[in-house]
Parts: structure tokens; C-alpha cells; sequence
């Protein structure tokens, strides 16, 4: 098969500027390198054991739903405003430090609630 239907060139996909901004590149690897240090912690993975079904789906702890997976919701400021906001007041900073940053801010101020995604959307403004 010389050309296979599933396979597709770099070439060929448009990345919007947006995505190729410094600032909004390195936004986005901070929530997606601080997110798996504590939602593959093993406080959560058994917090969440907690809810789950025979069926090895979950009940939300918060409506009752029955869900497929629960998500790891931030209490109060989210993570981009908390991202954003240490980018801010340290506009000099290098990945590495900015990501220290973040992590030691989550450590020290919040607090997380296993919840469904439609309780994740909401969990944010109603339990500060």
C-alpha cells in the first residue's frame, strides 16, 4: 500500500498561531505536566476506588450520576487562573521554575474534589 488512508503528513495539518505562541505553548504544558502529578497520585486513585460501581464505572459523590470516569475538579480558582496569574508575576521565569511554581502553589493552597464533569464545570464557584 503506497499511500494508506490512515496515515497523514505534518505537512498537511494547519496549526493555528495561537497554538505556536510562546506564552500559550507554555501555558498549556504547565496544566498538562502539574495535572498528572496529582490525578495519578495515589491518594486519588483510591479516593476515586471509593465510588466506583460493580460495573467498574462510578457514582459522583457530588449528583449521584453515574458516570464513566470522575474528574480531579479544583475547588475555587481554576488551573489556567492560577497558571496565568504565576506567569504574570514572574514574566522572566523559565519553564522549569514556573512549573515549580505552580506545583508549590497547588501544595500549598489547593484543594481538589473527585467529581463528574458536569460537577467539575460547577465544583469551582460553589465551594470556595
Amino acid at each position: 500500500m503506497d499511500n494508506p488512508t490512515y496515515i497523514i503528513s505534518a505537512s498537511n495539518i494547519n496549526i493555528s498561531e495561537t497554538r505556536l505562541n510562546s506564552h500559550t505553548s507554555i501555558r498549556r504544558a504547565l496544566r498538562e505536566s502539574i495535572n498528572p502529578l496529582f490525578s495519578q497520585s495515589q491518594a486519588i486513585k483510591k479516593l476515586k476506588a471509593q465510588y466506583k460501581t460493580q460495573d467498574k464505572r462510578f457514582t459522583c459523590p457530588r449528583c449521584g450520576d453515574i458516570v464513566n470516569t470522575l474528574d480531579l475538579a479544583h475547588i475555587g480558582e481554576g488551573a489556567y487562573t492560577i497558571i496565568d496569574r504565576i506567569m504574570l508575576e514572574n514574566p522572566t521565569d523559565v519553564y522549569e521554575e514556573l512549573a515549580n511554581k505552580v506545583y508549590l502553589y497547588h501544595i500549598n493552597n489547593v484543594r481538589f474534589a473527585v467529581v463528574c464533569r458536569n460537577c467539575n464545570h460547577q465544583v469551582g464557584d460553589t465551594q470556595k
